[in-house]
């Protein structure tokens, strides 16, 4: 039982049921894949993570890390498994950079309010119009738009952004820290602030778009470098 002989894997445990999570790491192992643990001082190559939604501290810190990794889901490795073989990935397979996100935003209007929201589906995130009371994120335009969204995002507790945490993961690839884009409100004067200040301007302009363009298109072309990381292990495999 070798098919994953010399395959790096990482897992985000908290994004698998324990039952499931637990039996894929015994069986991996059999199948000679090399398991790479969040808090190990490992500098190699990691091929794969196994995760089911980026909303966990390990996807976090692997991706950070590791910024080739091929993002996959634990159906994947299931499929492997069951085949016995390291099968092709699809992108069913893929875990897209906001996968699990459910979000809203606040103060964008007409185009800017559209390429907010297609940014976000294209990503893998959830999108609606109104903030649901189970939402994860609120994108902010300007720290002068304290709008009721805003309110009900610091009362329950939800990642309450600028726009340059969307345009940094869009950047990337993958869902980045919020730390660094996280709006607070001051408790002196009640206005919004960001204490760790990023960009939060949003492209509206000309070059904004050809920013956009020259990037490849649009945020679901990013799904690229997810993919041809995995086909590469594939290849590797086969060549071996």
């Amino acid at each position: 039982m070798s098919f994953l002989s010399g395959l790096t894997v990482a897992f985000a445990p908290a994004s698998i049921e324990v039952e499931e999570f637990s039996e894929l790491i015994v069986k991996a192992k059999q199948g000679g894949a090399i398991i790479v643990y969040p808090k190990s001082n490992y500098d190699g190559i990691l091929k794969v993570l196994i995760c089911n939604t980026v909303l966990t501290k390990a996807y976090e810190e692997i991706t950070s890390k590791f910024a080739d990794v091929a993002v996959l889901k634990s159906s994947w490795l299931n499929k492997c498994i069951q085949q016995q073989a390291l099968i092709p990935v699809t992108d069913g397979d893929i875990v897209l950079p906001l996968e699990g996100v459910i979000s809203s935003a606040t103060g964008f209007v007409g185009r800017e309010r559209t390429v907010i929201s297609e940014a976000l589906r294209n990503m893998g995130a959830k999108f609606f119009a109104d903030l649901p009371c189970n939402a994860t994120h609120l994108i902010v335009k300007g720290l002068n738009n304290k709008s009721e969204k805003v309110e009900y995002g610091f009362s329950w507790g939800i990642h309450v952004v600028t726009y340059a945490w969307l345009k940094t993961c869009f950047d990337l690839r993958r869902r980045v820290s919020e730390r660094s884009f996280t709006i607070r409100e001051r408790p002196e004067d009640g206005r919004l602030y960001v204490p760790l200040a990023g960009q939060d301007s949003f492209p509206t302009t000309a070059k904004g778009e050809r920013d956009r363009g020259d990037r490849g298109g649009g945020p679901r072309d990013k799904r690229a470098p997810y993919v041809m990381s995995a086909v590469a292990v594939k290849q590797e495999k086969e060549d071996g």
